[in-house]
């Protein structure tokens, strides 16, 4: 008995090939990971911050200060000190943008006080401290 070395469809069907099908779902994975990898995120320093009921989420462009318990500021990362706050946030004052203080809930509440003047005396208004829902 011989066998054919290919089956043909009777009604047209062609066999489904994986291979083209593994090709795409391995660029959407290569296209997501790109994509996942250029995703905003935090300033990189871990606070814990206190919770609140009436929170709200910020829109539009913010720049966030960390504030830890033994009074050191963080600006998108890098350690700062209150003037160096202070002129950056007069530099940048022309920009509609939100100051978000994250101060960790061990904070002592002077240290948050100070930054706080200090975003104020810089001309910002539109100054908001991070919580969790």
């Amino acid at each position: 008995m011989r066998f054919k070395k290919y089956a043909e469809y009777i009604y047209g069907l062609q066999p489904v090939t994986t291979v083209p099908f593994i090709n795409i779902l391995f660029l959407v994975f290569i296209i997501g990971g790109l994509c996942f990898g250029y995703m905003p995120t935090g300033s990189g320093v871990v606070v814990q911050v206190p919770r609140a009921i009436t929170s709200e989420a910020v829109k539009g462009p913010a720049v966030e200060i960390t504030i830890f318990p033994d009074g050191s500021m963080h600006l998108n990362g890098q350690l700062l000190t209150v003037e160096g706050l202070q002129s950056f946030l007069e530099q940048t004052a022309g920009r509609n943008q939100t100051i978000v203080i994250n101060a960790d809930s061990r904070t002592p509440w002077e240290h948050v006080i100070r930054a706080w003047d200090a975003v104020r005396a810089s001309g910002m208004r539109n100054c908001v401290v991070a919580t969790h829902p």
